[in-house]
């Protein structure tokens, strides 16, 4: 006799592509982040086949790339939420997906071709992805007139019952700036974060994006939770700053822009 082990997915973020975070009912959405190129659109027209409206009302646009940290190895399900919400007319807008590097491909997607209307929510499950390296790599390129996507939800799957649950992005940190020669101080609240499972202490830490540290001007409290530190001439510009708490046996991060000008710079 063979028993099947059942899988579970067990979500690990929701991204409101283009656009800031909501809530549905403890269903929480982060404001949009870990792209990388494309631009915002949006509707106010009401979208039909969802209670969600928010999430297809809005956008990125464009060829753009993803990189999503996920808790570790695994096999996880990506969830593209979609609706066209400019053309009306089959053959207006044609892109493709490719996650992975090919593990999952879609060529040639027309969503009025595929839903049939303009203002129809769809969905479309890329699943059993493996993923070894904490990040799963989505591109969107366009064949004709813009490739889009509005929403992106990441699940993974486990076998039942989940013995530790990851912690998730609550309410992202809000992007920064910081004036050259002037101290510059931002502690990270402590409702950024959340764990499902009750009575988890989170550990913090922090580094650029891409995985670099700090720069030798900035500084992080893992305990207080504080960045602190003075820029110097030469440091003005734009650090993306990374975020990452663990809960001993998962993390999620959230990024954050903080811009360092001159004085007296608009």
């Amino acid at each position: 006799k063979v028993t099947k082990t059942e899988q579970s997915l067990t979500n690990i973020v929701r991204i409101n592509a283009g656009a800031p975070a909501q809530n549905f009912g403890g269903e929480a959405w982060v404001a949009d982040q870990y792209f990388t190129g494309g631009n915002t659109y949006s509707t106010a027209a009401a979208i039909a086949g969802t209670t969600q409206d928010q999430i297809y009302q809005t956008e990125r646009y464009g060829n753009v790339s993803y990189a999503i940290p996920v808790p570790g190895t695994g096999t996880y399900a990506v969830d593209f939420h979609l609706a066209e919400i400019f053309f009306t007319t089959a053959g207006s807008r044609i892109f493709n997906i490719n996650i992975e590097y090919g593990q999952f491909v879609r060529n040639n997607l027309d969503l009025i071709q595929t839903i049939g209307s303009i203002n129809q929510a769809y969905v479309l499950r890329a699943d059993n992805l493996n993923i070894n390296d904490g990040i799963i790599n989505i591109t969107f390129t366009t064949v004709a007139d813009n490739a889009k996507i509005s929403g992106i939800a990441v699940s993974r799957y486990g076998t039942p019952p989940v013995g530790n649950t990851p912690p998730v992005v609550s309410n992202p940190i809000p992007d920064q700036a910081a004036t050259v020669s002037q101290a510059f101080s931002y502690t990270v609240p402590l409702n950024t974060f959340s764990d499902p499972d009750a009575g988890t202490t989170l550990t913090y830490s922090a580094s650029l994006s891409n995985g670099n540290p700090l720069p030798s001007w900035l500084s992080f409290n893992t305990t207080t939770r504080e960045f602190t530190g003075t820029a110097a001439s030469g440091d003005a510009g734009v650090l993306q700053v990374r975020v990452t708490v663990s809960d001993g046996e998962d993390t999620a991060n959230d990024v954050f822009a903080l811009t360092v000008s001159e004085p007296g710079s608009s």
